[in-house]
């Protein structure tokens, strides 16, 4: 690094230690001895250089922090006076409650206590609060102190403020540090070495360059400001690099989020909103009376933000540093402008010889009158009450199949006898005509001649180049060790540390490549415990003794330096049980040995991934094992062996045996990291982290209020607004929701016509934004609630000069809160909101133009994801009432009311407007269906656009309905359950079934039952045939009472948990789980899904009983009755008794030869058609002796087909 340039660290993680300070641990205690403290945190920062060094930053000087309210007198004496017995009270506080082991004398716990100043964010609050920061020596002890703030162990009893907030993101909050981002460190020296990194360094808090940088914080700012410096920090970056895009590649601007709309949120009228502004104004005159004048030494209290500076020795000058960009884009290749193709050119005229006529006589003639026009038919339906369209219905094709007592027509509807209309007398001249052949049209020859004159004129056609190479991004700067263990077991047991030695160890090594178009970087290899050299076609390296092993990786793991160690199965197959091992057989603490600080504990500066956890959570499968996750991600298929397989290949004294076994162990770990590039994960979860402004491994283990907190804490800190921390206890006394979502039940019917969905676009965010809705720009009640006027947790009420000046100017919602308008306090959460939004919506802009750069594409797909969330769940922020971080119920109900009001005001104009012929049909929070009966496809579409523009005229911005789909036919079943055949745009030729909470796309079913389903409701759109749906279900029931039907497409896979209430009530998963446990010692993990098959058992069993594992299937029948009655009948039923069906007689109709459902078995049928008869082949079969020659052909033809098909497969699992 060169002299005065700033260190640059590309921040992976974050650790914090206790240690004697040193002589960077400049300050000075008012408690300590002498100024000075036993034990202080330092934090270490780990990550990368720019050359990709990587490197250690130890950082000095930053204590973790929670704030009190202070409302004692403000002079300097007693503010003193009260500082140090608060000091003493919570030092005696903790001393006492801490073991007498971990208790020193004359131990301070409290580094410091200063005052401050900010206003509350809970509620609206025009004047500023005065508090002491309380910052301690320990961040261990954080629930500690605040369950002495918060029960009054110390002094009195204080409302915690901040307290929630971790070590950890304090300091990435205050020093204005994000994840997977570049950290800036103007000081930096070299101390005696604690880490493995190659670099590692000390810097002082103040060295940190990033906190210097300056940026408006005006909350009155426009919508241009949002990218010329929005307040949510992280989408600095994004503006920035946009508009280098932009002027680069020459892109037009995004599209607008709110769009033209001249409606003003105050315009809005609710249900309730006359009797609510009676009540606003009798809340303004019974108001209190406002607090005294702020005293003179107001003006020398620091605002909170502020007070970080008090721990530097010297306050550096606050200096305008430029953004660091993410990214930095160089154009590739230039973009060759498009040119006019011939398909576009303008029609060209081709010459035509014109027919020579003769002058003709008159005559007279008497005709019939002319047929009606098309246009004048249109206007003649509502005279017969016939719609435009008459769809299909559906119908039995077999009158056999038509039940006796169906309850409706299945003939095809006709039309009435026209009555025409009378003949008239029309006079017309001429004669009657002569018949002559037409001109034959032109030749090729004659075409190409007649064009020969226009070939000059027509421009070129370019090809427009297919570039695979990647745009411009950053390297992320992760490496990952993927490891799979290979161990000596003992039967058919899972591997026991305590007595099972490890023999082999295969690891993968992954980097991202220079250029992300490329992926990654691999290099794989094997440590095998072995005393003599082998001589294998594979990276290998012989180490004596397990002991030997043990250290080797150890070594390599500090020489190569991974940030990530992953495994697919931890506790099975990787770190984990290589942990267990080594502690039960060596007394190795492998978890302080692989971290990067000596002596540390729990992989220290590095994260563990559980690989099998993260395809949890990234893709939906009904199960998780890596076989299964490789064949739907990787499109690969892989045997599996089992323990005791692979133990006796590796025992074996035959070479292939042990290359067989040790390529299966790489091949494991190499698809554990060719599933973490796959999938995106490391990927996304860096631009997670960045976006977030939390470390890398905070995004993987936290939940998403830890995400909005902390955008919101970036917003609110520089504004001195002060957060509360509330107690499990104080959420719990919040009153109950008053308000829920308009979910309606469906007409459950099946739709032939089409149907519309449209669909509020982000209603909740839109609402916030309409509205201001944020903590700190709500008013509270306007009439008391049981005597009260609560606020979520508190008691809020404003003073009688607050009232009085923003009488005029708040917005009323529907549940009776007020919000202050936006020229006097924009909102927080209403403000992130719309740069998070306008963000997205400029990301996928840029999407779509910049669609040839796979890498740059990667990273912009995770930046539009990572907004998306952040804006859906910013509503559940507030709404938590449970886990909270920081709820208040009220404030959830004016959200969740505003938008069932919207909702219900968009149904009523779709109901009232009798041109678009519309009915209404289903709704659900921010979605309508609306029926528009003997409508096309495209008379759909435009009502849908005029629907939209309507609702949306009706509301201010950012609230829109925007059409999304037209449904044609469609399946309405019940709340949530709904299919259809999804048009997205009127020139879509082709229909995609959209199904949405039907067991077809559900996970804790069976494959028969999802495909069953489908094709039955394929089926009835398709043909509308009854009969064809009849045959079809017959035909698979048949085959699954014969057993024509594999067992593994019957497979049930549930989750399973570690602690149930009940042990006798048990669902078949756990069963089967436990049984796994017993006799193999595979317990399972919390979450797990189990898969599991129904067998016959004996009578009045429980279900519980009958459940076994899919390897046990051997020594038991299939329990069919069941599979058919219990989890395919009740599907169907619920589908096609829509339209008048009655499956269960269907299944009742079947051919049986016993006198029980328990007897049933096959017919005998004909083995040609299938036709149920006494004979092997039907007379109908015998008299068409080529058709039945044809039918047998193609049916020998699949099987073989088949057999074909197996043996590829056999064959390429017996090569790998």
């Amino acid at each position: 690094m060169p002299t005065g340039e700033p260190l640059a660290l590309y921040l992976l993680h974050v650790e914090h230690t206790l240690q004697q300070p040193c002589d960077l641990d400049t300050f000075q205690s008012p408690f300590g001895t002498n100024g000075h403290l036993e034990r202080v945190p330092v934090l270490h920062a780990f990550g990368a250089m720019r050359d990709g060094t990587r490197c250690c930053v130890h950082i000095h000087n930053v204590f973790p922090y929670c704030y009190v309210e202070y409302r004692g007198a403000l002079d300097e004496l007693a503010v003193q006076a009260y500082t140090k017995r608060l000091a003493r009270a919570l030092n005696a506080a903790f001393a006492t409650s801490l073991p007498p082991s971990l208790v020193q004398p004359q131990h301070q716990y409290i580094a410091a206590i200063h005052l401050c100043k900010a206003k509350l964010f809970y509620g609206y609050h025009d004047r500023w609060s005065y508090f002491l920061k309380i910052s301690y020596t320990n961040p261990a002890l954080r629930m500690r102190l605040f369950t002495f703030l918060e029960q009054g162990r110390a002094m009195h009893t204080f409302q915690p403020y901040e307290a929630h907030v971790q070590y950890h993101l304090q300091w990435m909050l205050d020093y204005k540090v994000f994840g997977c981002d570049w950290v800036f460190f103007e000081h930096a020296i070299s101390l005696p070495r604690s880490t493995s990194c190659r670099v590692e360094v000390h810097a002082q808090a103040h060295d940190i360059l990033n906190r210097r940088v300056n940026h408006a914080s005006d909350s009155q700012a426009s919508q241009s400001s949002f990218q010329d410096d929005p307040v949510v920090p992280s989408l600095r970056a994004l503006w920035k690099q946009y508009r280098e895009r932009r002027a680069q590649y020459d892109m037009g601007p995004p599209p607008s989020l709110t769009g033209e709309r001249s409606v003003d949120a105050s315009d809005r009228a609710w249900d309730a909103t006359s009797r609510m502004l009676c009540q606003w104004e009798d809340r303004v005159r019974q108001a209190p009376a406002g607090p005294a004048s702020p005293p003179p030494l107001d003006a020398h209290v620091p605002v909170a933000y502020d007070t970080v500076e008090l721990f530097h020795e010297t306050r550096p000058s606050t200096a305008h540093v430029e953004t660091c960009s993410s990214s930095t884009l160089t154009p590739s290749s230039l973009v060759v402008p498009s040119t006019p193709s011939m398909n576009s050119s303008a029609p060209i005229s081709t010459p035509r010889p014109r027919i020579k006529s003769r002058r003709a006589t008159s005559s007279l003639f008497l005709f019939h009158a002319p047929p009606l026009s098309c246009a004048e038919l249109d206007q003649t339906w509502s005279q017969y009450n016939l719609l435009p369209i008459e769809y299909q219905t559906c119908h039995y094709t077999s009158t056999a199949d038509v039940p006796r007592h169906h309850g409706f027509s299945t003939a095809l509807d006709g039309l009435e006898a026209f009555r025409g209309r009378s003949p008239r007398l029309s006079r017309a001249v001429g004669r009657i005509p002569r018949w002559q052949w037409a001109h034959a049209p032109p030749s090729h020859a004659q075409v190409s001649a007649w064009l020969a004159p226009e070939r000059g004129t027509q421009p070129m056609i370019l090809a427009t180049p297919n570039s695979q190479e990647s745009g411009p991004s950053e390297k992320k700067y992760l490496s990952t060790l993927c490891i799979e263990v290979l161990v000596h077991t003992q039967g058919d047991h899972v591997p026991n540390p305590q007595h099972d030695p490890i023999s082999c160890i295969a690891y993968t090594w992954m980097e991202e490549a220079d250029n992300s178009a490329t992926g990654y970087v691999y290099s794989s290899g094997v440590l095998l415990v072995s005393e003599e050299h082998v001589k294998l076609a594979l990276p290998i390296l012989t180490v004596p003794s397990e002991r030997a092993l043990l250290d080797t990786l150890i070594s390599l793991v500090r020489s190569w330096d991974p940030d990530i160690l992953a495994g697919y199965d931890l506790s099975r197959s990787s770190w984990g049980l290589l942990a267990n091992r080594a502690q039960a057989a060596h007394g190795i603490d492998m978890a302080q040995e692989l971290g990067r600080m000596y002596g540390a504990k729990d992989y220290c500066g590095r994260s563990v991934l559980n690989v099998w956890r993260l395809m949890s959570t990234h893709i939906a499968l009904s199960q998780y094992t890596l076989e299964h996750v490789v064949l739907h991600v990787l499109h690969e298929r892989s045997p599996v062996y089992s323990w005791a397989t692979t133990a006796t290949w590796m025992q074996s004294r035959q070479a292939t045996d042990r290359e067989r076994a040790l390529s299966y162990a790489l091949r494991r770990v190499k698809y554990c990291a060719l599933l973490l590039a796959k999938t995106e994960v490391l990927l996304r979860t860096a631009e997670f982290a960045r976006m977030y402004g939390v470390d890398f491994f905070s995004v993987l283990s936290r939940g998403s209020q830890f995400r909005v907190e902390s955008v919101v804490l970036r917003i609110t800190k520089p504004r001195s607004f002060m957060l509360p921390s509330p107690s499990r206890a104080q959420v719990g006394r919040q009153n109950a929701p008053e308000c829920i979502p308009l979910v309606m039940e469906p007409l459950a019917n099946m739709y032939h016509s089409p149907v519309i969905v449209l669909d509020f676009q982000s209603l909740y965010p839109s609402i916030m934004m309409a509205y201001n809705i944020c903590y700190s720009t709500c008013l509270g009640r306007i009439t008391p609630f049981k005597g009260t006027y609560k606020l979520g947790f508190t008691d809020y009420t404003p003073d009688e000069h607050t009232l009085r000046a923003l009488r005029d100017d708040v917005y009323l919602l529907p549940n009776g809160l007020a919000f202050v308008k936006p020229h006097i306090r924009e909102g927080v959460l209403p403000r992130m909101l719309r740069e998070v939004l306008s963000a997205r919506v400029m990301t996928k802009h840029t999407l779509r133009v910049m669609h040839m750069h796979r890498g740059m594409q990667k990273r912009l797909q995770a930046q539009q994801l990572a907004l998306k969330l952040l804006a859906n769940v910013t509503y559940g922020y507030c709404g938590a009432t449970f886990s909270g971080r920081m709820p208040c119920v009220e404030i959830a109900d004016s959200i969740v009311q505003a938008g069932r009001e919207t909702l219900e005001h968009a149904m009523s104009l779709v109901e009232r407007t009798p041109e678009w012929g519309a009915e209404l049909v289903y709704g659900d929070t921010d979605s309508l269906f609306v029926h528009v009966p003997g409508r096309s496809k495209n008379d759909a579409f435009r009502i849908g656009r005029e629907i939209a523009e309507r609702v949306s005229a009706l509301h201010p911005a950012p609230v829109l309905l925007r059409l999304e789909k037209v449904y044609q036919p469609s399946l309405l079943v019940s709340k949530k359950r709904y299919a259809g055949y999804r048009f997205d745009s009127p020139q879509q030729a082709r229909a995609v079934l959209d199904v949405k909470g039907l067991e077809m796309i559900r996970r804790d079913g069976h494959a028969v039952q999802r495909r069953l389903q489908e094709a039955c409701i394929r089926l009835l759109f398709e043909t509308r045939d009854l009969s064809a749906v009849k045959r079809y279900c017959q035909r698979q029931w048949t085959k699954l009472y014969a057993g024509q039907i594999s067992p593994h497409l019957l497979i049930i896979s549930r989750q399973v948990r570690l602690v149930y209430a009940s042990q006798a009530s048990l669902p078949p998963g756990a069963v089967v789980a436990m049984r796994q446990h017993r006799l193999f010692g595979l317990a399972p993990h919390d979450g797990e899904r189990v898969p599991y098959l129904i067998v016959h058992g004996a009578p009045a069993s429980k279900l519980q009983d009958l459940a076994i594992a899919p390897s046990e299937l051997s020594t038991y029948p299939l329990h069919m009755e069941y599979y058919v009655q219990r989890t395919i009948l009740p599907v169907l039923d619920r589908i096609l008794g829509l339209v008048g069906v009655n499956v269960y007689a269907w299944h009742d109709a079947m051919p049986r030869t016993g006198n029980t459902r328990a007897s049933w078995s096959l017919a005998p049928s004909c083995h040609v058609c299938g036709y149920n008869g006494p004979d092997d082949i039907c007379v109908d079969c015998l008299r068409n002796p080529e058709t039945s020659m044809y039918r047998a052909t193609c049916a020998l033809y699949a099987a073989e087909a088949r057999q074909l098909g197996l043996y590829s497969i056999a064959t390429t699992v017996q090569s790998l």
